[in-house]
């Protein structure tokens, strides 16, 4: 694969309603050194029509099954040469100087390692005029050890001008350092960037975590602003979704299980369990097939703590920013 500064991988499964807006997006980007890759998941729909149709400048990967999120991204990451990894999901757009001015913030210090733009929520692609409501900043962390998107829901008032920390970056529209992902990768047979035990949702979260760990830092940078059809909104514990209901808990699990280490236990044990009892007794009422993955999370316990982080510390404090992040003004 020929060497550019970024790689864009993309991921598709069933995107016909968003490739054709999300691919004219891409192309439309000033910052030209980039290649771009895209896995279809065996979509089942027009959507392998519409990437030969306006993907003809990329390299394109047709899988027989879907084999996620975190193994298709981490194919794509392992078979290419680059200073960055853009990761996109199907049902963004991006504004023209997106990657570029993502570049330009990881390449102000060597340990940043990831940045996100400001993400505007939008009911479909046709339509960016959005319904005046952020989608995401950026990743928080509370001290239940629940990650929240930053400004969910807030005003795009909101959304200051300058970039500004975070804790982490949902791995919507993200730009990372390859020497940071290499850094905190797992080591098996091969290389797992985003853990591929997590299949589908909170990979973002998990990788952010152990970016976190590794003193990497993250950001947003609010002038790259992005639009995202956000299809799985959150009420309280739970989605609408039951599929995604039981994804999202299980990863949310394996998630505690692989990061929680006894230090962190000693600080943030007694939020955490109050909590995780909260939820479960909300679950038994409201979404009780959830509960049975908690099973299938437990049987893969020592798994998870295979891959727990080596220092028995943790050197870096967690920053809790849910609440406050820098205004416009």
């Amino acid at each position: 694969m020929k060497s550019h500064s970024v790689v864009i991988s993309l991921v598709v499964y069933n995107g016909e309603p968003y490739l054709k807006k999300c691919l004219e997006s891409i192309h439309a980007q000033i910052y030209t050194d980039y290649s771009l890759v895209i896995v279809d998941n065996a979509s089942i729909d027009n959507s392998r029509e519409l990437i030969r149709q306006y993907g003809a400048r990329a390299t394109v990967i047709f899988q027989n099954e879907n084999i996620g999120f975190s193994r298709a991204h981490n194919h794509v990451i392992r078979a290419s040469n680059s200073d960055f990894i853009f990761i996109l999901n199907q049902d963004c757009v991006l504004s023209p100087d997106y990657i570029e001015r993502c570049v330009a913030v990881l390449k102000e210090g060597d340990m940043r390692a990831s940045v996100t733009g400001s993400l505007v929520r939008i009911d479909r692609l046709t339509n960016l005029s959005g319904n005046g409501m952020i989608d995401t900043l950026g990743l928080c962390i509370h001290r239940t050890f629940h990650i929240a998107n930053i400004g969910s829901g807030l005003p795009i008032e909101r959304i200051p001008k300058r970039p500004f920390q975070v804790f982490g970056v949902s791995a919507t529209a993200a730009l990372y350092r390859r020497k940071s992902l290499a850094d905190v990768a797992h080591h098996a047979t091969q290389e797992e960037y985003f853990d591929e035990d997590f299949f589908m949702y909170k990979e973002d979260v998990d990788l952010a975590f152990r970016l976190h760990h590794g003193g990497f830092s993250s950001w947003c940078e609010p002038r790259a602003r992005g639009y995202h059809v956000r299809s799985t909104e959150s009420r309280l514990f739970v989605r609408a979704n039951p599929f995604i209901n039981t994804r999202s808990y299980q990863n949310h699990l394996l998630f505690l299980m692989k990061n929680m280490t006894w230090p962190l236990m000693w600080r943030y044990g007694l939020f955490i369990v109050l909590y995780e009892i909260a939820k479960i007794c909300y679950l038994a009422v409201w979404e009780p097939s959830t509960l049975q993955t908690l099973s299938s999370a437990w049987k893969l316990r020592h798994k998870m703590k295979r891959k727990r982080p080596h220092n028995a510390r943790y050197a870096h404090p967690l920053s809790f920013g849910c609440k406050a992040f820098p205004h416009a003004n």
